[in-house]
């Protein structure tokens, strides 16, 4: 869950693949230096990029976020 109004100020770069779903809210993801946002029912795909992300909505943002391999 991405709290209202919180982000990752720098962008993160890891040797991973990384797949999301957003289950509700919405989330605006930087993605390379592209720029997605994203609501209910979108997803996305970050292979090795460096990527960023902020919530700037009022709401939380509900995200299943699946990251191979495991790096935590």
């Amino acid at each position: 869950t991405f709290g209202p109004h919180s982000e990752v100020g720098t962008a993160v770069c890891r040797p991973t693949q990384e797949v999301g779903y957003i289950v509700s809210g919405r989330l605006d993801l930087w993605i390379d230096g592209k720029l997605f946002s994203l609501g209910q029912g979108d997803s996305f795909r970050v292979r090795g990029e460096p990527f960023r992300w902020i919530n700037p909505h009022d709401a939380p943002c509900v995200c299943i976020w699946v990251i191979a391999p495991p790096v935590y």
